[in-house]
């Protein structure tokens, strides 16, 4: 999982431009920064979290078709719940598989 997880990063990071570029503290992310972010941003967090979740005998593929699936089921309930912290809402979504 770290392996897969390490990569998703390096994807997600390729992926943003330098001018753009920050650190963030997941833990610390709400529902509304989530659904304030650039798409690029957003895409990074959700690749972050997607490799935080995958379990460490899960294929090393990325499905970007679930990827996509499952950010847009965190952005409703985000929508929906803007002041939960984007790991308890992310949780139930990506840990389910």
């Amino acid at each position: 999982m770290r392996v897969l997880g390490a990569a998703l990063i390096a994807a997600a990071v390729t992926a943003m431009s330098s001018a753009s570029a920050q650190v963030v503290d997941v833990s610390t992310i709400t529902c509304k920064d989530f659904s304030a972010q650039k798409k690029d941003e957003m895409l990074a967090i959700m690749m972050w979290l997607t490799g935080y979740y995958t379990k460490d005998d899960d294929p090393t593929v990325i499905d970007f078709a679930k990827v996509k699936a499952k950010t847009d089921k965190i952005a409703d309930y985000c929508a929906k719940n803007p002041a939960v912290g984007l790991v308890p809402a992310a949780e139930p979504i990506l840990a389910s598989e």
